[in-house]
């Protein structure tokens, strides 16, 4: 009997924790976007782009690297993988500041996108970044709108999600009986060559 007493309490303690948690977040309703004041919310933003998913594009590499996997590459074999592992550090510690969340509240807007890259939140890399651009944008009231920009394995097959070119999940459907579609047939496969 103790035992469903404690887990009685415990699941009500996890249920108020996460009701008071939703209560900071937007939602929405129908088509807009409400506040936790239960206002409805425009939100005007910008992005943080190429801080924790660099692209081939905002570096101007005009026909060069795309992808971070490409661009890593190249600053590996440019100045070697301990220096490179320097310059991401250092790169990543400075690209953002508290100045220019300050600039962008001061601009007008009242949203950044954050896209970053699945590895950094694997090798832990994000975490203290994040939280501390996050900190700065709750003292300058922007909202933050996390985006893992290059999820496990990719999503599209081209530069901004970090694949190796490909999907990584083909989904093949059977054709039956003249009808386009899937059936109990039809699997997702995984590409071997897609890491």
């Amino acid at each position: 009997m103790r035992i469903f007493l404690r887990i009685a309490i415990l699941a009500g303690l996890v249920s108020a924790s996460l009701a008071a948690a939703a209560n900071r977040f937007l939602h929405t309703d129908g088509k807009y976007i409400v506040a936790p004041d239960g206002k409805k919310l425009l939100l005007r933003g910008i992005n943080l782009g190429n801080w924790l998913v660099p692209e081939g594009y905002m570096f101007h590499f005009d026909k060069g690297p795309a992808s971070y996997r490409e661009i890593s590459a190249l600053f590996n074999d440019l100045i070697g993988p301990d220096e490179a592992a320097r310059f991401w550090r250092q790169y990543r510690e400075t690209y953002i500041t508290e100045a220019d969340i300050r600039f962008i509240h001061e601009a007008g807007f009242n949203s950044v996108r954050i896209p970053f890259h699945s590895k950094l939140i694997d090798d832990g890399t994000a975490f203290p970044l994040l939280d501390r651009v996050i900190a700065w944008c709750r003292q300058a009231h922007i909202w933050v709108i996390l985006d893992m920009h290059c999820a496990p394995g990719g999503q599209t097959g081209t530069n901004i999600d970090d694949s190796w070119g490909n999907p990584p999940f083909v989904v093949h459907h059977i054709t039956h009986g003249g009808r386009a579609g899937g059936n109990r047939h039809s699997r997702p496969r995984r590409r071997l060559d897609n890491r």
